[in-house]
């Protein structure tokens, strides 16, 4: 027995949690530099407000039905949603964080009757302690607890079993299956497949044949086969990148070269929290393709001997890489940089033949400890590079931060 929580609607449910007056109000939330909508209430979804829209295509519609449009608030979502896994975590021993307002809970050994009784617990829980509505599906597999979700989207809490799990099957469309995408959506309409039902019920050779081993499980997890299991640590990435159109063209080498120590921080730090070193450093950069000027698009990339974590080594290698692909007389609208090759530190073999001084690697090692606790603890870029450029970020609808900075905290009257 497993069970999934899905906190509904997400961004916009942290919004509302610090302005009721958002309430029974159509709000979008978009992304960064207020780019492209990413979240969006009920009420918004009703306007025919598509998911990935560009928040300019729509802003008469939104001025026409009064719809609050918000700029994201990472810091405010994160927290909350450490809060919501916090609660989780209090009532069940293994859970599986699959995003930022998802999890996976284990239900082993429960009868239906307590599985559901302890979601309803759960659910009015997290309501009263975060103010954070959401839904929980119950069912034996975790594909069929995707399928228990949307149903619970409409009623708080699905329990999917042997008695329902025909009718829920035959009402969930191929593309609404977890796992399957829009190729393979059309790849088994032309089988005269529509439902998740008709895939439970293929051939298991037919099935392997065109769906693969993994397409096969997915079918064995829709008829009540545990396939898939609770992961409670997820990989790590083999990659991490970054990359952010400018506002505003870039012809200055120097600026990029700042902009881009940024950014390579930035991964940097992503790097050491999954307590990885990075032998690959690759940088890109473009002008802005839809202008009526000449353009230019090239990258570069840069190996290490030695795989490392240190910011410092990793600006210094990317900036080589940019330096070598920058050509004067360009409008530069975007920069990038990704980190590759990975290794686990835990598991790092120096070379016999390393120049590298194992004292020196420790307290590497030991400043960006310090660097990545004081930022954690007093917030980002409270220590930073002296070679690195803020990002500059476009938030004209950002809200405060009313959860992770003393500032910001909400004011009563």
């Amino acid at each position: 027995m497993l069970a999934l929580i899905d906190a509904n609607n997400f961004f916009v449910s942290c919004e509302r949690v610090f302005n009721p007056k958002l309430e029974k109000r159509p709000v979008v939330v978009l992304s960064s530099n207020d780019g492209c909508v990413v979240a969006r209430s009920q009420e918004a979804k009703a306007l025919g407000i598509p998911m990935g829209a560009p928040a300019f295509e729509y802003k008469a519609l939104c001025k026409k039905y009064d719809v609050q449009m918000l700029s994201s608030n990472f810091a405010l979502y994160l927290d909350m949603s450490r809060r919501l896994m916090q609660i989780v975590r209090s009532y069940v021993e293994h859970v599986q964080v699959y995003s930022i307002d998802e999890a996976f809970m284990s239900l082993e050994g429960m009868s239906e009757e307590a599985a559901v009784a302890l979601c309803t617990e759960i659910k009015s829980t997290v309501l009263q302690w975060t103010g954070l509505p959401v839904s929980i599906g119950i069912a034996p597999t975790k594909t069929l607890t995707k399928v228990a979700g949307m149903h619970a989207k409409k009623v708080g809490i699905y329990l999917l079993n042997e008695t329902n799990r025909q009718a829920c099957l035959e009402a969930c469309e191929v593309h609404d299956i977890w796992g399957i995408g829009r190729r393979l959506s059309e790849r088994l309409h032309k089988k005269q497949i529509y439902t998740a039902w008709q895939v439970a019920q293929a051939n298991d050779s037919w099935l392997k044949k065109e769906l693969s081993v993994v397409g096969l499980r997915l079918a064995w997890e829709l008829r009540g086969q545990p396939c898939l299991e609770l992961e409670e640590l997820a990989d790590p990435k083999k990659s991490i990148s970054t990359a952010k159109s400018f506002e505003e063209p870039i012809e200055d080498v120097e600026r990029l070269l700042a902009i881009l120590a940024d950014y390579t921080a930035y991964v940097a730090e992503k790097l050491r929290d999954q307590e990885s070193l990075a032998s690959y450093v690759q940088v890109w950069l473009t002008t802005n393709v839809h202008a009526d000027e000449p353009q230019y698009s090239q990258e570069a990339s840069y190996v290490l001997v030695e795989a490392t974590d240190y910011t410092p080594t990793l600006i210094d290698c990317a900036k080589k890489c940019l330096k070598s692909i920058y050509r004067e007389g360009y409008r530069y609208k975007r920069v990038g940089v990704l980190l590759g090759n990975f290794v686990q530190e835990r598991t790092l073999s120096l070379d016999l033949f390393s120049k590298t001084d194992p004292k020196r690697r420790e307290k590497e090692h030991k400043a960006m400890q310090l660097v990545d606790s004081i930022n954690e603890k007093w917030g980002k870029k409270s220590l930073y590079f002296a070679s690195q450029e803020p990002r500059s970020v476009r938030k004209q609808f950002c809200t405060p931060r009313y959860t992770t900075s003393w500032d910001d905290l909400l004011k009563v009257f």
